[in-house]
């Protein structure tokens, strides 16, 4: 695919890190799998390409870096245009839009419940242009301290028995994976999970308090 290996190659030049990855389509639909199963894979996001969710705006349908993010020019051309082709534009919007298109088929007086006397979350209110950004953004961010950072490349990967995230120094996962590349996106339970990301899964653990919108 010579667009996903130009973008990559534009990814290493500023500093990141990708090494036997390819996109595929596996049993969740779109993300990562290893060229070579037998070889190691290694994603690093460097600091220079993670922009917090809140310095990201959506101009003419699009998410784009805000002008209050710390990035270059060229960062910035990178990172819109990863979600112009790939991340937004390349299905992730529409994987949003479908949750809430499956909640919209239930009765309004059900929603209305699922929302004030669940706490179910904005999955079950009205469909709008924000409310997409909103939980495309919540999907795809980690918590690095208090701040939901957006961490392109490794948005694509699922949620999974996989790696764990590496926080030391940017964004990285790493390991060897016979199939698709998986990660444990959270320490949460099923319902944060839900609450994130839109699936149910089972979890070891139950709630205790009330969930956070962002992991």
């Amino acid at each position: 695919m010579a667009a996903w290996d130009e973008l990559l190659e534009e990814f290493r030049a500023l500093g990141g890190t990708a090494e036997n990855i390819r996109l595929g389509q596996g049993e969740y639909g779109r993300g990562l799998f290893p060229i070579d199963p037998a070889k190691p894979i290694a994603i690093r996001v460097p600091d220079n390409l993670l922009v917090a969710a809140e310095d990201m705006v959506i101009e003419n349908g699009v998410p784009r870096v805000g002008p209050n993010a710390k990035a270059s020019e060229r960062e910035k051309a990178w990172l819109d245009h990863y979600q112009r082709e790939f991340a937004w534009g390349g299905g992730g919007a529409d994987e949003i839009g479908q949750v809430f298109e499956m909640a919209a088929q239930l009765p309004q007086d059900l929603r209305n419940k699922l929302i004030s006397q669940y706490r179910c979350g904005s999955w079950f209110e009205e469909s709008s242009d924000t409310s997409v950004a909103i939980q495309f953004f919540n999907a795809r961010s980690i918590n690095i301290g208090e701040r939901p950072i957006v961490m392109p490349i490794i948005d694509m990967v699922n949620h999974g028995a996989g790696a764990n995230y590496d926080l030391r120094s940017g964004v990285a996962l790493r390991g060897t994976f016979p199939g698709e590349i998986f990660a444990e996106y959270a320490q949460n339970d099923s319902y944060e999970y839900f609450l994130n990301w839109g699936f149910a899964t089972q979890r070891p653990i139950c709630p205790t308090a009330p969930a956070r919108p962002n992991r």
